[in-house]
This record gives C-alpha cells, sequence and structure tokens, in this order.
C-alpha cells in the first residue's frame, strides 16, 4: 500500500512486481506473504491511480488473478465492488476511446456474472 500511495513514478509498477514476488513465494509454502483482497486492491488502485501505459489492462490483469484464486477456493481473496469498480475507473481514464469503454463494459458483466 505504501508503494500506491506514494505518488512516485513507477510505484504501480513496483506495487505490481511485489504482489508477484508474494504470490510466488505463498504458492511455494511462505503462508506469511499470502496477498489478501486488501493486497489485491491496494496495487489496482496504484495502477489506476497511475497514469502509466497500459496501466487499465494491467489493473484488470491483477483482477483476474484475484479472481481466479478466489474460484480455485481462496475465499480470503473474493473481489469485491471496489475492485471492479477501480478497474471500470482505470478504464474510464486510460484515454483508449471506444476500446476502453467496450473493456469496462465486458468488466461489468464480468462482475454481473461473478
Amino acid at each position: 500500500d505504501a508503494w500506491a500511495k506514494s505518488g512516485h513514478s513507477g510505484a504501480a509498477l513496483r506495487a505490481e512486481a511485489l504482489l508477484e514476488e508474494m504470490e510466488l513465494k505463498y504458492m511455494a509454502g511462505d503462508i506469511d506473504l499470502k496477498p489478501t483482497t486488501y493486497t489485491y486492491n491496494a496495487v489496482i488502485h496504484s495502477l489506476a491511480k497511475s497514469g502509466e501505459v497500459q496501466a487499465a489492462s494491467r489493473a484488470e490483469k491483477v483482477l483476474q488473478n484475484m479472481v481466479n484464486r478466489y474460484r480455485a477456493g481462496g475465499t480470503d481473496v473474493m473481489p469485491t465492488t471496489i475492485n471492479f469498480n477501480t478497474v471500470l475507473g482505470a478504464w474510464a481514464k486510460s484515454n483508449s476511446g471506444r476500446s476502453g469503454a467496450e473493456r469496462a463494459e465486458k468488466v461489468l458483466t464480468w462482475m454481473d456474472d461473478l
């Protein structure tokens, strides 16, 4: 969350890398590094606010990883409307025009289906 709130250039990329490292170490057996809903949301939020290239698609990818973990039985990482709304906001700010709007619609449908 510190990287997410720092506002530094590259902070979202660093937050994303830390989440990936946590996921790998957790899968290798380090239960102390188990990402939670809060962890995923901090990274999604960091990406959504970053303005970095491809931030919206990267935020959506993090959300997809979260949903996959939830569907695999990780009830501690249940996606919330906050997670989905943050990704929707990222697409709204992405300057992707019609394709961004279409992705946002797909995310909204995805949220409804979950």
